[in-house]
C-alpha cells in the first residue's frame, strides 16, 4: 500500500465552510444526513415557536375581552350606583332630623354632602380611565405581539436555519463535488504498491518567475501528486456535470495540469533530481475534450492506480523519497 500524504484540498474548503456555522463533517456523505437532519429540526422549531407565540397572543385576547367587556358595563353600574348614592345623600339633606338642626349644623351637612358627592364623581372617572388604560395596554401588547411576531420567529430559528442553508451550499457546491472525487483519488494507493507516495494539495512555489506557454509563472496549486517506479505524477482531479462542462465557463483543466506539471518538473531539476513528469487530468464526471495537440492523459479516477503503473521504471527506488522532500 502506498504512503499517502496530506487531505483533499477541496475537503478542507467544506470543512472550513461548515466549521463557519460550528458544524463538524466526518465525511462527504455526512453532509446530506446532517442536512436532513437539521431540516427535520428546523421544521420542529418552526411548529414549537408558532405554538408558543399562539399561547402568547390566546394569553392576551382573553384578558383584553374581559377588560372590554368590563369597561362596557362597568362605567353604567357606576352611573347608576352614583345616581343612588346622590340620591341618598341629598335626602339627607331634605330629611326632618336635618331641617331641625341649627343652621351651622346644616352647613356642615351640606359640606358633607357635596364632599362624598365630588369624591364618589371622582371614583367613577378613576374606574373608567382605569379600564380604558387597561384596554390600551393589552391592545398594544397584542399589535406588538402581531408586529414582532415574524422577528421573533427568525430569531428563535436563527442558528438552525443558518446551518441548514449552510449544509445546502455545501451540498450544490462544486468544493464537495471535487472533494468526492479527490478522496476517491486518495482511496486508489490502496492498490498500489509500497514504493509509491501519494502527496495530496500540494503548493509548490519557485523562486523567480519562468517563462512557460506565453506566461509567467512561479506558483502552482496541485490536487495530487504521485511518486512510484515509473514516474512523478501531476493529478488535476474533476467532478463535473455534463451542463458545467456544456456551459464551457472553466479554466482548461488541461492547461491547468500542464502548468503545474511543468514547475513540478523544474523544481527537483534544479535540486539535482532531475525525473519524468506526466501529466494527468482524473474524473468521476463529465470532462471537456482534449485539445487536439495535447498529450495529457485523461483517466477515470478507477483506472488511476492501474494507469500510473503501467509503463518502464523511470525512478530508482532510493529518489523517491528524495523528490517527495524536494516538492513538499
Amino acid at each position: 500500500m502506498a504512503t499517502v500524504i496530506g487531505e483533499s484540498g477541496a475537503w478542507k474548503d467544506v470543512l472550513s465552510l461548515a466549521r463557519s456555522c460550528g458544524l463538524t463533517l466526518a465525511d462527504p456523505p455526512d453532509v446530506g444526513r446532517q442536512r436532513t437532519q437539521t431540516q427535520h429540526k428546523l421544521q420542529q422549531q418552526l411548529a414549537q415557536v408558532e405554538d408558543d407565540l399562539a399561547k402568547q397572543e390566546t394569553a392576551l385576547i382573553q384578558p383584553l375581552a374581559e377588560t372590554k367587556l368590563q369597561s362596557e358595563r362597568g362605567p353604567a353600574e357606576e352611573a347608576r350606583q352614583l345616581q343612588l348614592d346622590i340620591a341618598s345623600l341629598r335626602a339627607r339633606l331634605t330629611s326632618t332630623e336635618s331641617k331641625s338642626r341649627s343652621w351651622l349644623a346644616q352647613l356642615w351637612v351640606r359640606l358633607s354632602v357635596w364632599y362624598e358627592t365630588a369624591q364618589r364623581r371622582s371614583q367613577q372617572r378613576a374606574c373608567i380611565e382605569e379600564l380604558a388604560r387597561r384596554v390600551t395596554a393589552a391592545e398594544r401588547a397584542l399589535n406588538e405581539l402581531a408586529k414582532n411576531r415574524q422577528l421573533e420567529v427568525n430569531r428563535r430559528i436563527a442558528d438552525t436555519k443558518q446551518a441548514t442553508e449552510v449544509l445546502q451550499e455545501i451540498a450544490d457546491s462544486s468544493e464537495l463535488r471535487g472533494a468526492i472525487a479527490e478522496r476517491a483519488v486518495i482511496k486508489e494507493p490502496g492498490r498500489l504498491p509500497d514504493e509509491y507516495v501519494l502527496m495530496n494539495d500540494v503548493r509548490l512555489e519557485y523562486d523567480r518567475y519562468i517563462h512557460f506557454d506565453d506566461d509567467h509563472l512561479k506558483t502552482a496549486q496541485l490536487d495530487h501528486v504521485l511518486i512510484g517506479l515509473t514516474g512523478v505524477y501531476v493529478v488535476e482531479t474533476k467532478n463535473w456535470s455534463q451542463h458545467f462542462v456544456a456551459n464551457g465557463e472553466y479554466f482548461s483543466p488541461f492547461k491547468q495540469v500542464k502548468r503545474a506539471s511543468y514547475l513540478c518538473y523544474r523544481i527537483p531539476k534544479e535540486a539535482g533530481c532531475p525525473c519524468r513528469v506526466r501529466s494527468v487530468v482524473t474524473f468521476a464526471g463529465a470532462i471537456p475534450s482534449k485539445p487536439l495537440d495535447c498529450r495529457i492523459a485523461a483517466v477515470p479516477v478507477a483506472r488511476l492506480a492501474s494507469y500510473v503503473q503501467y509503463g518502464e521504471r523511470a525512478i530508482p527506488t532510493g529518489q523517491i523519497d528524495l523528490i517527495r522532500r524536494v516538492l513538499f
